[in-house]
């Protein structure tokens, strides 16, 4: 039986290639059951979406790629070998999920990659890497351009990562460089003699950490004293519960997209035209709205206002980051638009993605980015419903209005 973690994840790439399929994007897209390779000397131009229970990619992708590697059936827990390999060369960002996952290509933009088992990379990622994984392995030929974030049970860092590293892992082993800071939660730490982190180094572990001899720490070597929960081999339930509030999310922002489409859609160019404006006016809605309904329901008889407000509150709360997902989502995409209802899912999908994996960030990332996410979008919500206000009322005072009637003796002759 199929854990309801693919089902989500095949649910959602559903949606991105029925989205696809329509003039929203230009992409080729395939659903099979069969492997999908791209050969060598072959080119896809457009945006690229796969669900295959095996993807080899040799050639070359000029465009965003979104794979989706899963078998059918309950056989993902039994494979050993790679179901998902990236030989080739990648001119944008990749987003893959595979059991087995192999890198040896070049990916000249971000990098978001998960496995459900091994996933190991050994190829050149040129503005950053996102990785998750049972095991991740980044290997002796990895070439890490800016920041890498790597989340796993067992991860093993030997090639080079050119910018700060962040690894949270059950065992993490470090035998390449990190070229600036690094932070590592973790139930063991080791370095090997070999190993290079040029910047500082704060790990998270229950003992010191003492490098050995042919290890080099440039930076300062700190150590957090704040207990660390145990990273579990398996994260099904969390996985489980976040892929359902992921869908939740998707639904919901659908809902309100058939509810009020302009409102949804205004909101979403507000929040792309003007974040920083947006997020000052959320700011202050979020610190506002719960004032003032504090002090009405203190005075009893306001109490129904400050329920109100509560709920008000909470509905914006939600709403916002659904729609700064979809904002974030339309910019993916590089879409002009998001009136038309296959935009609107097509970006609302991939934002919700990227979102979710931001908001999970170790502490404090993860907190700023659910509240920034929650500002934004509050605040893009009640502009555009007061722009649409304020249109109404400016179109209302200049409608025109008919003449006064003229005097009798002006009166034209019938």
């Amino acid at each position: 039986m199929r854990s309801p973690v693919m089902k989500v994840l095949k649910f959602l790439m559903m949606s991105l290639i029925a989205c696809a399929g329509s003039h929203a994007v230009s992409a080729e897209v395939l659903f099979s059951k069969v492997p999908y390779r791209l050969a060598p000397d072959e080119t896809i131009q457009n945006l690229l979406l796969v669900h295959a229970p095996e993807i080899i990619l040799d050639g070359l992708a000029a465009d965003d790629v979104f794979l989706l590697a899963l078998p059918a059936n309950s056989a993902a827990g039994a494979m050993t070998n790679d179901n998902l390999r990236l030989n080739g060369t990648f001119s944008n960002d990749v987003w893959a999920v595979g059991v087995n996952v192999r890198v040896t290509g070049t990916i000249n933009d971000h990098a978001r990659i998960a496995a459900l088992r091994l996933l190991d990379i050994n190829g050149a990622v040129h503005n950053g890497l996102l990785a998750a994984g049972e095991t991740v392995r980044i290997g002796t030929e990895a070439r890490i351009g800016r920041q890498a974030f790597v989340v796993g049970t067992d991860v093993i860092l030997e090639g080079l990562v050119q910018g700060p590293a962040s690894i949270r892992a059950h065992r993490v082993t470090v035998a390449g460089t990190i070229e600036g800071d690094t932070i590592i939660r973790a139930q063991d730490v080791v370095l090997l003699p070999g190993a290079r982190i040029e910047g500082n180094l704060v790990y998270t572990m229950a003992r010191e950490l003492v490098p050995p001899p042919g290890a080099h720490v440039a930076g300062a070597l700190r150590r957090h004293t704040e207990p660390t929960s145990p990273a579990t081999p398996r994260m099904d339930w969390a996985m489980t519960t976040q892929s359902f509030l992921l869908a939740g999310a998707l639904a919901t922002g659908m809902l309100l997209f058939w509810l009020s489409p302009t409102l949804a859609s205004q909101s979403v160019q507000v929040i792309r035209l003007g974040p920083w404006r947006a997020a000052l006016v959320g700011f202050a809605a979020f610190c506002l709205i719960p004032v003032t309904a504090l002090l009405l329901f203190i005075t009893l008889v306001g109490i129904p206002l400050a329920l109100v407000g509560g709920l008000l509150f909470v509905v914006l709360m939600y709403f916002g980051r659904i729609l700064t997902a979809a904002a974030m989502g339309a910019l993916i995409f590089r879409a002009g638009g998001t009136s038309c209802a296959s935009r609107f899912f097509a970006g609302l999908t991939v934002g919700l993605l990227c979102l979710f994996l931001l908001a999970n960030l170790p502490s404090p990332f993860g907190l700023v980015i659910w509240f920034a996410s929650t500002w934004v979008g509050m605040g893009g919500i009640l502009l555009a419903a007061l722009d649409r206000r304020c249109s109404g009322v400016i179109n209302a005072r200049q409608a025109p209005r008919s003449p006064p009637p003229l005097p009798p003796d002006q009166r034209p002759a019938a």
